[in-house]
């Protein structure tokens, strides 16, 4: 009867001994997530970061289209939208796998905290600055050169591609003249509240420097043109910093 008892009592204190062992093992264990899980919540993090970056600039953009007599409506590109999105479910892929590279278990990767998570959802704010920071830490740019270096280097060229390559690139002629692109300009700027415009004024005189202005300045401009003619996003853009004169020259050469 003793021995019975005893065994019983030995068993139960194997069984309580072992339950500790189980609960002790996952208590060190911490919570693990499978490595697409992690590239998915990377992303979506990335995107929303980025997402309300585009929040911020369509709200700034609305006041600049507002003090600029414009609609907002003109100024809106659906594409840059999506792009801009795009780039940030990048960037939170990017940083995804900077936490996977420092936190990857025996078992898995570590499960993200509430600040990882917010940590990436702030790298999708920054969009292309973090990406280029990723881009020079990881894949170094010496590197990255040098093969592209030596890719070239080995490749023969053509003695007419060398001749076609040494003759400078032929000017396009101007689709308008002076007086006609001066006249187009002025029109635009009177579209935009400006009627004594100088062509040797700097354009941050009429509150044209960000490229919400820039933009709608071109817009402006394209309104008057022919539809022949043409001012791009690129062209607009360049404008920064630059004078009416040279608003005038792109005219010209739309």
């Amino acid at each position: 009867m003793g021995h019975g008892v005893m065994g019983i009592l030995l068993e139960v204190a194997g069984q309580a001994v072992q339950a500790a062992q189980a609960a002790q093992a996952t208590q060190a264990s911490p919570p693990t997530i499978s490595l697409l899980a992690m590239l998915i919540t990377g992303g979506l993090m990335g995107f929303l970061g980025q997402g309300a970056r585009a929040v911020v600039g369509l709200k700034g953009m609305a006041d600049e289209a507002k003090a600029s007599g414009l609609s907002s409506n003109d100024l809106f590109q659906a594409a840059r939208l999506v792009t801009s999105l795009f780039i940030g479910f990048l960037v939170g892929l990017a940083a995804a796998l900077v936490y996977i590279k420092t936190n990857n278990l025996t078992n898995g990767i570590a499960e993200p905290d509430w600040q990882t998570l917010l940590s990436i959802v702030a790298s999708g704010y920054l969009g292309t600055d973090f990406l280029e920071g990723f881009i020079s830490q990881y894949l170094p740019q010496s590197t990255v050169g040098s093969t592209i270096s030596n890719f070239a280097a080995a490749q023969p060229i053509k003695p007419a591609v060398v001749a076609q390559a040494a003759k400078p690139a032929a000017q396009k002629p101007p689709v308008f003249t002076q007086t006609q692109a001066q006249n187009y300009v002025v029109e635009a700027f009177a579209a935009l509240g400006f009627t004594d415009v100088k062509f040797t004024d700097p354009l941050t005189k009429y509150n044209l420097s960000g490229p919400t202005t820039l933009l709608g300045l071109a817009l402006q401009i394209n309104k008057v043109l022919p539809q022949t003619a043409e001012i791009t996003d690129d062209v607009a853009l360049g404008w920064t910093g630059k004078k009416v004169s040279d608003v005038v020259t792109s005219v010209q050469y739309a």
